[in-house]
C-alpha cells in the first residue's frame, strides 16, 4: 500500500497544480466512515482534473489543496464545511432547497458565482 502511495505521488501532485489553476472548480464530500471514524470522501472537479481526497470535513482540507493558489469560480452545495469562501450554488441543491420551502438560496451563497481575489 505504501509502495502505491509513493507511486502515485508524482499524478497527485500534477492533478493538484491543474485543480489550483482551474478557472472553476466544482467541490463537493460525502460521508467516508473508516475503522469507526467518520471521514469524508471529498471530490474536487475542474475541467481538465478530478481529486479524491479523503479527510475530516472541514475548510481545512481546501486550504490545504488550494493553498492560496485557487482564483477561479468555487461551485460547491452550500455547506458550511467550506468554510468562508463564496461560492456558487448548485443547481441541484438550489431545486430541492426550493421544492422544500426553503430559502433560494442556503446562506453565504451568492446570487452569482464570484471568482476569489488574488491576494
Amino acid at each position: 500500500m505504501r509502495e502505491a502511495g509513493r507511486a502515485s505521488a508524482p499524478l497527485e501532485e500534477t492533478l493538484v497544480a491543474e485543480i489550483q489553476q482551474a478557472a472553476q472548480l466544482h467541490v463537493d464530500e460525502t460521508p467516508w466512515p473508516e475503522s469507526g471514524t467518520l471521514l469524508w470522501l471529498w471530490t474536487l472537479v475542474s475541467a481538465s482534473a478530478v481529486l479524491y481526497q479523503i479527510d475530516p470535513r472541514c475548510a481545512a482540507m481546501l486550504e490545504n489543496v488550494l493553498e492560496d493558489r485557487f482564483h477561479g469560480i468555487l461551485v460547491s452545495d452550500g455547506t458550511a464545511s467550506i468554510g468562508p469562501s463564496p461560492i456558487a450554488c448548485a443547481a441541484g441543491h438550489t431545486l430541492r432547497h426550493r421544492r422544500a420551502g426553503w430559502p433560494n438560496r442556503p446562506t453565504g451563497a451568492s446570487r452569482e458565482p464570484v471568482r476569489r481575489s488574488k491576494p
